[in-house]
């Protein structure tokens, strides 16, 4: 479940790193763009074809899926608008969030929520209490575990290191954040971790850790069972 939750993340980190307007005007402010006026313009011209259809039918959904996300997982929304620098409402959807998945014990969205806290505290120079925000999240990544939010945890303790000028602290949480977004290596990584914590490195003038990739002769074979047993429980699959 957990890679589900950071593969959306890491979608919703990217929407807000690159866009301008907020979750709910994304699609409002879509209509704006240049293709959309020519494709209205066509349609409004003469019955739309296939490929157009397709197109706004994709697009509708694009839209209304984003929309979805964002009111089922506050901490979605507040790590978007968070991206997009509107702090007030950002730290309102987190704290929601927290409080929510805490009333509920749903661990992941607790520690996502606690990383969006900590990472707003951050960009706001509240240093302290992004670390206090940031210590609630070791234990339970750990005791989970969960490899890929424990990295984005990390990748944000880097940052606090970093503009503590703390080198050695920043030089060890980018290095683990690196070893746990590895994964099995590529293409098996956690792309945005291995991306924050790459980035972290040669900020540092560090090299990246020299890790294995998978490899399916190093691990044993499922073997090969026979569950249907030729006994007084055997089922002849012809005749059923």
């Amino acid at each position: 479940m957990h890679l589900t939750i950071a593969s959306i993340r890491s979608f919703l980190m990217f929407f807000a790193r690159f866009s301008v307007v907020s979750l709910a005007e994304f699609c409002a402010q879509s209509r704006k763009r240049k293709w959309y006026r020519r494709l209205v313009a066509i349609r409004s011209c003469c019955l739309p074809t296939a490929r157009e259809r397709y197109m706004t039918t994709k697009w509708s959904f694009a839209c209304s899926w984003i929309k979805a996300v964002a009111a089922s997982k506050p901490w979605v929304a507040g790590d978007a608008l968070l991206g997009l620098g509107d702090f007030h409402l950002a730290e309102e959807r987190l704290a929601y969030a927290l409080e929510r998945a805490r009333a509920t014990d749903f661990v992941e969205e607790e520690l996502a929520s606690l990383i969006g806290l900590a990472k707003l505290n951050l960009s706001q120079g509240d240093k302290e209490n992004a670390r206090l925000f940031l210590d609630d999240v070791w234990e339970l990544a750990e005791r989970g575990p969960y490899p890929l939010i424990h990295a984005d945890a990390l990748n944000v303790l880097t940052k606090l290191e970093l503009s503590l000028a703390n080198i050695p602290n920043a030089l060890s949480s980018a290095k683990l954040a690196y070893i746990l977004a590895w994964c099995d290596g590529p293409p098996y990584w956690y792309h945005w971790g291995i991306q924050e914590a790459r980035r972290h490195l040669t900020v540092l003038n560090e090299p990246e850790p020299d890790l294995l990739l998978f490899r399916s002769i190093h691990y044993q074979e499922i073997p090969d069972i026979n569950i249907n047993l030729v006994d007084e429980f055997y089922v002849d699959l012809e005749t059923e």
